[in-house]
């Protein structure tokens, strides 16, 4: 992805300039820790009244979608490359 940024930014995005990248690069975090909550917490919200209930489902999601996140993450070379000693 890093090299169609560069053809289409040119060289100002090795001069440092790596805000078009991350915001490029980290564009699905907003669906994914913002949206997809909502959407499962509407779907629980219409079918489930209680409250705390609805709490404990939204915190249990939220959790489920981050350690995703993190397994997801934790596969990709780059950072196994980077923790490796």
């Amino acid at each position: 992805m890093k090299k169609k940024l560069i053809g289409i930014f040119g060289d100002k995005l090795d001069r440092g300039n790596n805000g078009y990248y991350i915001f490029f690069q980290y564009w699905h975090l907003l669906p994914i820790f913002v949206v997809l909550p909502m959407l499962l917490y509407n779907i629980i919200k219409a079918r489930i009244d209680n409250y705390y209930v609805i709490a404990i489902f939204e915190g249990i999601i939220g959790m489920a979608i981050f350690i995703f996140y993190i397994k997801m993450i934790s596969r990709m070379e780059d950072i196994k490359n980077f923790y490796v000693p």
